[in-house]
């Protein structure tokens, strides 16, 4: 495992309720306080009462004191901050981690595609390629899932990815599965059909897919192995 993130100030708290979608209240040091949930899922899997969370406070002037960084589902710590995500991306990549990368050598942060702001575009010597990150938190067994709610905006961007192969140009999409132990990742046809529905289009007409799992140990992020993405799974 190779670590990419570490945090000194994580202090633990105790999941209440979450008043909507970026909010959530908790208890710290027997007070009831609220965060800020920095993700669009709904998380509902492990956003259960008395869930334990790792929350870090922040200075400025904020409507909300702290962040939630993480929740703990059976024993283990599953990180939730998708404020991260490209952070993390990036580290991944210019580290090689996925194979199939490693030949790009200059990575541009969201780029604007069509009406979209892809991630990444990444360069080589004479190729580009699209990508565009996702985080997965949901797992049944050892499958990841996405997404976790329905996602016009995660649909919009694979109808980009889709159109930018008709330019000459490669494109992606990279999973981040915030579990270790997962094997590969499957849309979420229950959840967002359509999303499925275009995931499969995608990977018909030619759009790259990658996924990697993480390991959280209530402190430090660690990058653990690449591993398949399954869209025709159910």
């Amino acid at each position: 495992m190779i670590k990419l993130l570490e945090f000194s100030e994580l202090v633990e708290a105790t999941f209440l309720h979450r008043p909507n979608r970026f909010l959530v209240k908790v208890i710290y040091n027997s007070k009831e306080i609220y965060c800020h949930l920095h993700n669009p899922g709904r998380l509902s899997e492990l956003l259960v009462p008395r869930a334990p969370l790792l929350i870090l406070f922040r200075n400025g002037r904020r409507k909300t004191l702290c962040d939630v960084i993480a929740v703990k589902k059976d024993n283990e710590w599953i990180f939730t901050h998708s404020g991260y995500h490209s952070l993390i991306a990036r580290r991944i990549i210019e580290l090689g981690l996925i194979k199939e990368l490693r030949r790009f050598i200059e990575i541009v942060p969201e780029y604007k595609f069509g009406s979209s702001r892809i991630d990444f575009l990444l360069k080589g010597d004479d190729e580009k390629l699209l990508l565009e990150v996702k985080g997965c938190t949901l797992f049944r067994g050892l499958i990841g899932y996405f997404p976790d709610a329905p996602t016009a905006r995660g649909t919009r961007h694979l109808i980009e990815l889709i159109k930018a192969l008709g330019y000459g140009m490669h494109s992606g999409i990279l999973f981040l599965v915030m579990k270790k132990d997962i094997i590969e990742v499957r849309p979420n046809w229950d959840t967002d059909p359509r999303f499925a529905e275009i995931l499969v289009k995608a990977y018909k007409k030619g759009v790259k897919m990658f996924a990697h799992t993480f390991y959280f140990d209530g402190s430090s992020l660690y990058a653990v192995r690449e591993i398949k993405v399954n869209p025709l799974g159910k």
